[in-house]
């Protein structure tokens, strides 16, 4: 497998433990030790190459070859025959032993004298001597003829024979070839295909590294502004919290103050509404109508009482609708003047009254 450096980060949410650093080694491809030796044996294979072929029997064949394409045609000479000669020494001795038993035959028939039958009788065996010599002449062209051919035949087999042995010294070359081919082409095979994974698996290696620093990065970048939103969100709640107590400040100030407004304006309003009843009490007497309605003062000063104490307040500073409402049933009731319900209403409207 290929041999990769590799330099991992720790993985983390944490803003305050993950630190970012970009990494300074990546992976590098170095061949492994299977490749390696699949390169060794890949070499060694291709350094045993058979030598070039060179034939045992090339000199013989050729040397065969030129005598058989080259030889002599055949042609008889008998007298140059060994064998003829022999008969004709043979024949010859036969010929003269049958001129002399010939020879002696006739003189013994004519009491040793010679006749001309002697002469011919000699003659007739020299002649068939001769003839029988003749005779054999073809059988000894047709052994020359079987010799000569003989020798052609058994060149030609000796030929055949050499060349056998050629192709099978040459075969075996050729399959010694073959199988150098063969292991080269393995061993080549082997050490491409191991040297291709041993490629591809530091490729991927480098990819993981990549997605991993990539990874790291983002990490780093989310906590980091994780942390960042964290500090702005605690700065902007501390703000808010400023704002809330200076204006809660600002509130309770504003209500004291409304609290003095009401009091002094409940007392000017308390006067007037006083001043408006004896006056209406006073005239009611002279027309012979009601003595006056004093529990309409009296109710009208509860009013103002509770503005001054902040009970008909809501926590904003307006006038609560339920005190307001209370006010609407006095009037409906009689227990303030129209006088006085016009004054608290008209008050009512300066505070801002409440809507629920």
């Amino acid at each position: 497998m290929a041999n990769v450096k590799k330099d991992r980060l720790p993985k983390s949410a944490d803003p305050n433990k993950v630190k970012y650093r970009v990494l300074d080694s990546s992976p590098e491809y170095s061949e492994s030790g299977e490749v390696a030796a699949a390169k060794a044996a890949l070499a060694k294979a291709e350094s045993s190459a058979p030598a070039e072929y060179k034939s045992a029997y090339s000199d013989e064949i050729k040397n065969l070859t030129e005598r058989i394409l080259s030889g002599e045609k055949f042609s008889y000479d008998f007298n140059a025959d060994p064998i003829y000669n022999v008969y004709r020494e043979q024949s010859e001795a036969d010929r003269r032993r049958a001129v002399s038993d010939a020879v002696s035959s006739a003189a013994l028939l004519t009491g040793g004298y010679g006749n001309s039958y002697g002469v011919t009788a000699a003659q007739e065996a020299s002649a068939k001597s001769a003839e029988n010599l003749r005779k054999i002449i073809p059988s000894l062209l047709e052994a020359a003829y079987d010799r000569w051919y003989g020798e052609r035949e058994a060149e030609r087999e000796r030929l055949r024979a050499v060349m056998d042995l050629e192709s099978a010294d040459y075969g075996k070359y050729r399959d010694s070839v073959s199988d150098y081919m063969s292991n080269r082409d393995y061993a080549y095979g082997k050490y491409a295909d191991m040297s291709k994974a041993d490629f591809d698996r530091y490729l991927s290696e480098l990819s993981q590294w990549n997605a991993d620093r990539d990874y790291d990065r983002r990490v780093y970048e989310y906590d980091e502004d994780a942390k960042y939103r964290a500090e702005r969100a605690a700065a902007e709640d501390a703000a808010r919290a400023r704002d809330y107590e200076m204006k809660q400040k600002q509130y309770e100030l504003d209500v004291y103050k409304a609290q003095q407004a009401a009091a002094t304006a409940a007392a000017n309003a308390a006067a007037r509404a006083a001043k408006s009843s004896s006056s209406s009490s006073s005239s009611k007497s002279k027309s012979g109508g009601s003595d006056g309605n004093v529990g309409t003062s009296v109710a009208a000063r509860a009013f103002l009482d509770g503005l001054t104490s902040g009970s008909a307040l809501d926590s904003r500073g307006r006038v609560r609708m339920e005190f307001v409402n209370e006010v609407k049933a006095a009037k409906k009731s009689e227990k303030i003047t129209k006088e006085e319900y016009d004054s608290l209403m008209n008050y009512f409207r300066q505070r801002g009254i409440s809507e629920g």
